[in-house]
């Protein structure tokens, strides 16, 4: 059984096994009334008690010693509350599958593997972020994370989960143990992954400094230990830091580093061309720029990505003057924006930069202001500062830019990969 609070690590005595070998700490406890708050809180109906009464139970289970004795913890009132009395097939189908995981926690807790646990707890963060319940996602990652001490895979999740959710301190020390772990496991894949990871939070955070540390550090050990995938996905998230610095030059450098090891047939290839296809609208290249996001959204379906790409589509369309994908984009913003979430703040000042290329003041200022305040609830200082632009130049009635004369390796490039991204949807 995994024991959250565990007797510290044996520390080698010479300074540079020291800084090889000590491991970050896990991240402490957060401070809420009761273990399991966030859960019910995030989603108050029976689907949240239930997944609140598994989470407290898989709480107890980590944080006890065996050599306590876990079983009589477990009441047979408590038993009973793991299992749904409205029924099993009441259950939403993402989780049905693990309902008899937890009644044998509750039932047998002895009987119980920290793999098996440790998976279900994985899994459902996963359909939680699925069903943006960012809060209950990250506290179920941790969870499979304290079960399974040893995996940086586990932490890399984790890490991630907390980036979701903006608890950006705590996915920082998630990242940082995950690091610490793998490099103990000369697990090389999960360094990698949580050195990205950890880069990405660090962009989302405006430390740009700190970020390309990480993702240099992270491709140079790529490079070093041949793990061609994750070179390209460093030199995609280097790309995407110049462009939240406006580099335009040196992100087209990296855009071009990641083509070259990424094929068209990799999952990660749409993500690139859309990404793509945002920095062409940035740069005022909004031609280029929208016939591949309409191309790409067909391909990717992920959720989480939807509101993004439409704010694309629509600071792109506000670029061209095409005022009926712009409204069309807006629409499906403005449906999706609900909360502060993960994009959501981006999307929605990438609508106030289209309609600030239409000349469409009010709906400008609408838009800024919400992504404004979107973003500094989840503390995102890019956004911040991209809705505070917006603002200002409404303000002075600045008149938008004349579009720059296109480049013809730009065009070349556009060309190419609207090519490549069209024969990949017939192909499907």
């Amino acid at each position: 059984m995994a024991i959250l609070k565990r007797p510290g690590e044996d520390r080698p005595s010479t300074r540079r096994q020291r800084r090889l070998w000590t491991v970050a700490p896990f991240p402490e406890l957060p401070a809420v009334p009761f273990e399991g708050h966030n859960v019910i809180e995030e989603i108050p109906d029976a689907c949240g008690l239930l997944l609140f009464r598994w989470f407290r139970c898989v709480h107890l289970w980590v944080t006890v010693d065996e050599t306590e004795g876990v079983a009589p913890l477990f009441r047979e009132t408590e038993a009973s509350s793991l299992v749904p009395a409205w029924g099993v097939l009441s259950v939403p189908e993402g989780i049905r599958v693990y309902v008899p995981t937890f009644a044998l926690l509750a039932k047998a807790p002895s009987a119980v593997k920290a793999g098996d646990l440790a998976k279900a707890c994985a899994a459902i963060s996963e359909w939680a972020t699925e069903q943006g319940h960012t809060i209950t996602a990250a506290m179920f990652a941790e969870a499979a994370a304290w079960l399974r001490p040893d995996s940086p895979e586990f932490m890399f999740c984790a890490g991630r989960a907390n980036r979701h959710a903006a608890a950006y301190v705590r996915a920082a020390l998630w990242f940082e143990r995950g690091v610490d772990v793998a490099r103990r496991a000369a697990d090389w894949t999960s360094y990698i992954d949580c050195l990205l990871g950890w880069g990405n939070l660090e962009i989302t955070r405006g430390s740009y400094g700190q970020a390309r540390r990480l993702l240099i550090r992270a491709y140079r050990s790529a490079k070093k230990y041949n793990i061609r995938a994750l070179g390209a996905a460093a030199q995609h998230d280097l790309f995407m830091l110049c462009v939240d610095e406006r580099r335009f030059t040196e992100a087209y450098q990296h855009a071009a580093s990641a083509l070259s090891l990424y094929s068209a047939t990799d999952p990660p290839f749409p993500y690139l061309v859309h990404d793509l296809a945002q920095t062409f609208a940035l740069d005022g290249y909004g031609a280029l720029a929208l016939p591949l996001l309409l191309a790409v959204r067909t391909i990717i379906d992920v959720p989480s990505a939807q509101i993004q790409i439409a704010g694309n589509i629509a600071g792109a369309a506000g670029l061209v003057g095409d005022l009926d994908q712009f409204y069309a984009a807006w629409d499906e913003v403005s449906r999706l924006a609900t909360h502060p979430g993960p994009y959501v703040a981006a999307a929605l000042i990438t609508v106030a930069e289209g309609a600030y290329a239409l000349r469409l003041t009010r709906q400008a200022v609408d838009a800024a202001t919400k992504g404004y305040q979107f973003a500094k609830q989840r503390k995102e200082p890019t956004e911040e500062r991209r809705a505070t632009e917006i603002l200002e130049k409404v303000r002075q009635a600045i008149p938008p830019p004349q579009p720059p004369r296109t480049k013809p390796e730009l065009v070349n490039l556009a060309s190419r990969l609207l090519s490549e991204i069209t024969q990949r949807t017939a192909g499907n």
